[in-house]
């Protein structure tokens, strides 16, 4: 309500309501921006001429990508100073990862998990070109895009790169041809669909073996059991001595219990080998090889960053995700920033990066959009700084929990109303 309140009133957008900071270098921005009315600027980066309309051209429209495209709209930019703004994505949808679970278990539908980005968009001046990113040339400034019928390519004086990651089934082997993803609408609609299938044959118990016990491997499996009922019989197979293994004790708890109550086997220590047409081998505590049979397969874990043509010219750490300021621009790239799964992004308070999450998206989303209008405008840029609000999760369509700033702590159908 803070945020929506003083994005009302014209300020910068942020999601830290107490850092004064962040507030005042809004209010200041509002107030260039009236100065430059006055007459020509220069522009830091940018041509000493005076300032024509900048391309902005952001890459991905998942949450990073897509509220540093909203955020942008409302900067405070003066006439001369509106930018061109274009969005590409490889969908014509945007995507709300974390109610894919609502729509595998039905309770939401697909136009309310994933509206269109030309119904997001209609009201606005951005363009959403949709197709798929095949090279990048920083030098030259160009972005290639491949859509429907021919190759585009983009100009840009400044670009966001918010591309995201990409499910990994390659490191298992016998997983690309056995393994169902579910990373995104289409792997949720076909594993909806697989399910529909085995729920109308006449197997009495329907066998599901999930891999990877963190976030989405958890949520998955509930999701699931609840969907089967009593004719379901889900393994969750984890890696480490627990499930998520980097939650909330609140939530490890409360997800542990709701498992047992929808009898999930978690098998934990568990290294999987090889997969095969309806069996899942791996290796046991106990260093023996084990098998299980399964009707259905489906790997959570692990993802790489999504890349192209030309991504390789920008610095990256081991993991290959581009290594960001900490006012999170791109190093060595005038004016490329990077945020998201795609980007290494340290608080400037810590020397922690923060995780691939879309809380972490979001609040960069916020420093991304005005960092880039204040490359333009000629304005203070802003440290990233990562504010823990906390975790929810579904835990089937009946449960939830939720540990947020901590000290409140929710479970059960308070915790499905305040995550719905």
């Amino acid at each position: 309500v803070w945020v929506i309140n003083n994005m009302e009133k014209g300020c910068g957008f942020v999601m830290n309501p107490g850092s004064k900071i962040l507030h005042r270098a809004g209010r200041q921005g509002l107030l260039r921006t009236k100065r430059m009315r006055k007459g020509f600027v220069t522009v830091s980066g940018m041509s000493s001429d005076p300032l024509v309309r900048p391309n902005i051209v952001v890459l991905g429209g998942g949450f990073g990508g897509l509220y540093t495209t909203l955020h942008l709209m409302n900067m405070p930019w003066s006439r001369l100073q509106k930018p061109r703004i274009t969005l590409v994505d490889r969908s014509d949808r945007f995507v709300f990862l974390p109610l894919l679970y609502d729509l595998l278990s039905g309770s939401m539908s697909t136009s309310e998990v994933a509206p269109y980005y030309v119904e997001l968009l209609q009201n606005s001046d951005v363009k959403f070109q949709m197709g798929a990113i095949t090279s990048l040339d920083p030098d030259a400034k160009t972005v290639q895009v491949h859509g429907k019928d021919e190759e585009q390519n983009i100009e840009y004086d400044r670009l966001v790169i918010a591309t995201g990651a990409e499910p990994v089934l390659d490191s298992i082997p016998g997983a690309e041809d056995h393994a169902f993803a579910f990373y995104g609408l289409e792997d949720a609609l076909l594993v909806k669909e697989k399910l529909r299938e085995l729920l109308g044959s006449e197997l009495s118990s329907i066998k599901v073996v999930v891999i990877g016990a963190g976030f989405n491997g958890v949520e998955l499996s509930s999701t699931i059991a609840d969907v089967l009922g009593e004719r379901g019989c889900v393994t969750l197979l984890s890696r480490d001595d627990g499930i998520l293994k980097n939650s909330k004790p609140h939530n490890r708890k409360t997800a542990e219990k709701s498992l047992r109550k929808l009898r999930v086997n978690v098998e934990t220590k568990a290294s999987v080998d090889r997969i095969v047409e309806g069996a899942v081998f791996f290796q046991s505590e106990s260093s023996e090889e084990e098998s299980i049979q399964a009707d259905l397969i489906l790997c959570t874990a692990g993802t790489r960053t999504s890349k192209f043509s030309g991504f390789g010219k920008l610095p990256q750490n081991w993991r290959g995700q581009l290594q960001t300021t900490k006012t999170l621009q791109v190093k060595e790239s005038s004016g490329i920033f990077a945020l998201g799964d795609i980007a290494e992004s340290t608080d400037v308070s810590s020397a922690t990066p923060s995780k691939a999450t879309a809380q972490a998206a979001l609040q960069q989303a916020d420093y991304v959009a005005w960092n880039v209008y204040a490359s333009v405008a000629d304005e203070p840029s802003l440290a990233y700084r990562y504010l823990d609000l906390g975790e929810m999760m579904s835990l089937g369509d009946h449960d939830a929990t939720i540990s947020a700033l901590d000290s409140i702590n929710l479970s059960g159908k308070a915790a499905v109303a305040f995550r719905r």
